[in-house]
This record gives structure tokens, C-alpha cells and sequence, in this order.
């Protein structure tokens, strides 16, 4: 089953669509006065999470959670290799890595589509993909997300992790001491909110944090399914701030408040002397 069957199910399947990606909820969590509503979803890490405690309810654990710096992929063993789940990219069918199919080089590869599903210029479907490469005599897993960029005309790498096996995150979740500090990385440019509906459209919201301007909702910014940004207050914005209202069944209005409040919560508990780089507004 494939991301244009538009008809894939299971754990992973089932968070991506219905535990959205939101790097705001965190923030709630650990700086707030109460825990973010569940509807608005749960940052990567806790998405990943979240697969891990469905795997194992429905009898597929134990699983286990390797570690590349802010960033958790769930594995579950085999007895000829792994099964990899990370929905943050997106990719509705686990990764499946099998030690028999190894090649000359020892090896083993493994690809599965992924959200967004985008249109060419030709008219046809292109979804993304993620790659997993599995070195098992080295104990590395490297996972990259590719998406289709209109602009480009052909897939781009957006994200690309790397896993050493044989290393597991030991508490999950972490202690809040050890999860406080990392909210809180200079790489973390932005907050955001991502929807991904039955249809496998992809819209954001997101808000860049350079500057430490005050926060107003006209800083807001929206990329739709293909990939475009569009600014507060443009109709373009509107629309896809509607879209992803419909999807997680509430207002806009609570929608903007939501990450505004994360904003804010932000704003307070940053160091003034943060250094955040500039957040790409170019379209794909």
C-alpha cells in the first residue's frame, strides 16, 4: 500500500493523521501553566513517542528509540533486521530493513513514500519519499526525507538524520530537566504547526523567531500543500489557515491564539543573548 492509495493505516499512519506535528506544545508543557489541548498534536520527539506506545499496545513492541541530537526515531527488532517509524517524515509505512537483502557494499536500503503528495508540472502525482540506509557492521542508520519542489521540478532532501544503533534513549519521556534546555537550542527558529488531512495535504503555520520583535499575530505565516508561503493577512494565508482549522476542528481564531500563547511563553523563558538564524521564506 502506497501514500497515492490514500488508504494506508496503522500506528504510524494513524499519528501522522491524527497527532499533528507541533513544535508549540512543548512549550505549554514545560514553561506554562498547563499542558497544550491534545487536538493541536505533539512535537517530533513526542510524536515518535506516541508511535512507540501505539506499537506496543497493539502487541508489535518492545521498541526501542535511537537518538540523533533533538531528534528520536522508533525501531522495532527482527529476527533478520528492523522495522524504522518516524513520523515526522512523514512516511506512512514502517521502514522495513532486512539483513538478507543486504548488498555487495553489506548495506541494507529501504524506501518508503511519503506526505506531501504534490502535482508536476506534467500533471502527475509526486509524493515524498524517505530513504533509510542501514550499515549494521557499523551500527549506523541514516534516514532522508525528500520532498517534490515545484519551483524545481524534481525532489530536494529536506531532512536527513543519522542513528547509531546500538545507542537507545534510556528514559522515555526524558526527565524534564534534560528536555527544558533543548526547547530552548538556537536551531529551533521557529514554532509551528503542521496538518497533514486524509487526502495527503499538507498545510503550516508557522512563526519565525528572529528578532525578538513583540508577538503579533501580522509575523504569522502560512506554506500551503505545494509549498508556497504566504503572509498574515493575504488571502492565500486565510485559506490555508481555514484549511487547517477544518482538519483539527477548531477556530482559526483559537488556532492563531494557540501558537501565539507558545510564542509568548517563548518570548519569556529564551535567553536574551540567543542567537537564532533567520527563518527561508522561499518558496518549494
Amino acid at each position: 500500500m502506497t501514500v497515492t492509495d490514500k488508504a494506508t493505516a496503522g500506528p504510524l499512519a494513524d499519528v501522522i493523521f491524527d497527532v499533528p506535528y507541533c513544535s508549540v506544545s512543548q512549550y505549554y508543557e514545560y514553561y506554562g501553566d498547563a499542558p497544550a489541548p491534545s487536538v493541536y498534536g505533539l512535537s517530533c520527539v513526542w510524536q515518535t513517542f506516541e508511535v512507540g506506545r501505539r506499537l506496543e499496545e497493539s502487541g508489535l513492541g518492545p521498541v526501542r528509540y535511537l537518538v540523533d541530537g533533538r531528534h528520536v526515531a522508533a525501531v522495532t527488532t527482527t529476527a533478520d533486521g528492523m522495522d524504522v517509524y518516524d513520523p515526522y517524515l512523514l512516511h506512512l509505512e514502517p521502514l522495513r530493513l532486512r539483513r538478507a537483502d543486504a548488498g555487495p557494499n553489506g548495506t541494507v536500503t529501504a524506501v518508503q513514500e511519503a506526505a506531501p503528495l504534490r502535482t508536476t508540472a506534467q500533471g502527475g502525482s509526486a509524493p515524498g519519499r524517505v530513504r533509510a540506509v542501514w550499515t549494521p557492521e557499523r551500527n549506523r542508520l541514516r534516514l532522508e526525507y525528500t520532498r517534490f519542489s515545484p519551483r524545481r521540478g524534481h525532489h530536494v532532501v529536506s531532512r536527513m538524520f543519522t542513528f547509531a544503533t546500538d545507542r537507545v534513549l534510556g528514559a522515555v519521556p526524558p526527565p524534564a530537566e534534560v528536555v527544558r534546555p533543548l526547547l530552548l537550542h538556537p536551531e529551533q527558529n521557529n514554532l509551528s504547526v503542521r496538518v497533514v488531512d486524509r487526502d495527503l495535504g499538507m498545510h503550516e503555520l508557522v512563526y519565525p523567531l528572529a528578532g525578538g520583535a513583540p508577538v503579533r499575530a501580522q509575523d504569522l505565516l502560512t506554506r500551503d500543500n505545494d509549498g508556497r508561503w504566504a503572509r498574515h493577512g493575504r488571502r492565500d494565508f486565510d485559506a490555508v489557515l481555514g484549511a487547517m482549522a477544518g482538519t483539527l476542528a477548531v477556530s482559526t481564531r483559537e488556532l492563531v491564539d494557540f501558537v501565539l500563547g507558545g510564542v509568548d511563553i517563548y518570548r519569556r523563558v529564551a535567553p536574551a543573548d540567543l542567537d537564532i538564524a533567520a527563518y527561508s521564506l522561499e518558496d518549494e
